[in-house]
């Protein structure tokens, strides 16, 4: 459903706004090089720096639509509901539960006028960003995120193979800026100038919050199904002084697009 109510539209702007990212610090290699493009195994990281596709300095909405599937809703709430619990829950065995700010998170209310529900409290219940063409917008719309094409998009991808083992594994990613979000949208339209990206509402309960480089992908995913922690959470900005944190639930339920 389309939405033009201005008020929303302005609100979308300002979240728009206040995601992005702008220089020194906002590049990483997922954006491309301008010589190979993305993902290419014969692309070295010097040579992805020396020719950095740029990062646009801010951006414009066009549009706002509004997903109304009925059982992607249903799936999403009872994963959460099950989450809220469990963050209630004595922590045993498990990660303690604590509320995790984002950049997203000043926009609780984001569409609320246009019939977008409030955010939960008490179980990081976040809206986060997702980047890609069109076509996957409106396919994730319909039947949600697949973990099993993890991997194909920006990852780096080893010579001959069209898919790559992406850093916290297997699993469904997310931005909370656009400017992150934006390297794997694809430029569309008649004038090959509008991208699309997902604004999702993502339950990520006790977080798991990883900021070093030395990462254990099977002990993460582990940790996971196991019920220790719900989601994952990239903070690869506080320590390494990298652009950008990103999000990372291994159950397609607990993202809502």
């Amino acid at each position: 459903m389309e939405i033009s109510n201005p008020a929303v539209l302005a609100q979308f702007q300002d979240f728009l706004h206040v995601t992005h990212k702008g220089p020194p610090n906002n590049w990483t290699r997922d954006r491309g090089c301008t010589i190979h493009g993305v993902g290419d195994p014969n692309c070295s990281i010097s040579c992805a720096w020396a020719n950095k596709v740029p990062v646009p300095s801010g951006y414009e909405v066009i549009k706002v639509e509004m997903n109304m599937n009925p059982t992607l809703w249903g799936d999403y709430v009872k994963a959460r509901d099950a989450i809220v619990q469990d963050c209630d829950a004595p922590p045993t065995g498990s990660l303690p539960y604590f509320d995790l700010q984002l950049e997203t998170s000043g926009f609780p209310e984001l569409g609320k006028v246009v019939g977008s529900q409030p955010m939960v409290d008490e179980c990081n219940e976040w809206r986060l960003l997702h980047g890609t063409s069109r076509q996957a917008c409106e396919g994730i719309c319909e039947s949600n995120f697949a973990v099993n094409l993890a991997g194909t998009g920006a990852t780096w991808k080893p010579s001959g193979q069209g898919k790559g083992v992406p850093l916290y594994g297997y699993g469904v990613y997310l931005a909370e800026r656009i400017t992150k979000a934006d390297e794997y949208a694809r430029e569309e339209g008649p004038d090959g100038n509008l991208c699309s990206v997902l604004v999702c509402r993502v339950v990520g309960g006790r977080a798991h919050i990883i900021t070093t480089n030395h990462i254990d992908i099977d002990k993460l995913q582990q940790d996971v199904t196991s019920g220790r922690c719900d989601s994952v959470v990239g903070d690869r900005v506080t320590i390494l002084n990298k652009p950008f944190k990103e999000v990372v639930v291994y159950n397609c339920d607990q993202v809502l697009p």
